[in-house]
């Protein structure tokens, strides 16, 4: 019995020692939303889902009570730093007043004007201290404190004024980093004080 004829692609196949491609799928892309509602919809899933599993592990820590009390002044030592009527020296949390400089140094600009605004604020009132729950003393042994006359923090008052830096590397409350910022903000767009001298 005679091979069978092979045809022309056979044939062709196998005196070129090619064979055939494997057939490919057709590649269907992913259908974009045809409504931005979708969009909306998957974004409310996704955010519901995450809200789900940050309950789930419980609420997070919340920072101490800061404890309060009030002191009596005995003078101001500069813009930042005052004494009591105990002996003990206290020095405003967070912020940086220029210093009046001491031991043959010159003040620094603007440092005469923190202290006599330290003076006024704290003169204006019964003056309360505010401890931090994460620090309380600097190296230099002083007291740490939010200082208040009334509804108001000398911290914040003196970096509104122009007349103290804010520091947010130490660690205090995040709140009262955003609070110094914010004040320090206005303080610059209005060019007070330390920045009086910058361009607008």
């Amino acid at each position: 019995m005679l091979p069978r004829p092979l045809g022309r692609r056979s044939t062709f196949a196998r005196l070129s020692g090619r064979r055939r491609a494997p057939p490919r799928w057709p590649f269907r892309p992913m259908r974009r939303p045809k409504s931005l509602a979708g969009v909306v919809l998957l974004v409310i899933l996704l955010l519901w889902v995450g809200w789900q599993r940050i309950g789930r592990q419980g609420p997070s820590e919340s920072p101490p009570t800061p404890h309060s009390s009030f002191a009596e002044l005995k003078r101001v030592i500069d813009g930042d730093t005052f004494e009591l009527s105990d002996g003990v020296r206290v020095r405003l949390i967070g912020v940086d007043a220029p210093e009046l400089g001491r031991a043959g140094q010159s003040p620094e600009p603007f440092s005469r004007e923190a202290t006599l605004f330290a003076e006024n604020f704290l003169a204006s009132g019964p003056v309360r201290l505010e401890d931090d729950p994460y620090e309380r003393q600097d190296r230099y042994g002083r007291r740490l404190a939010y200082v208040w006359v009334g509804q108001r923090m000398l911290n914040e008052e003196l970096v509104r004024a122009g007349l103290a830096r804010h520091r947010p590397e130490f660690n205090y409350l995040e709140e009262r980093k955003w609070r110094f910022a914010l004040a320090e903000q206005e303080a610059r767009q209005a060019r007070r004080g330390l920045w009086a001298s910058q361009p607008p």
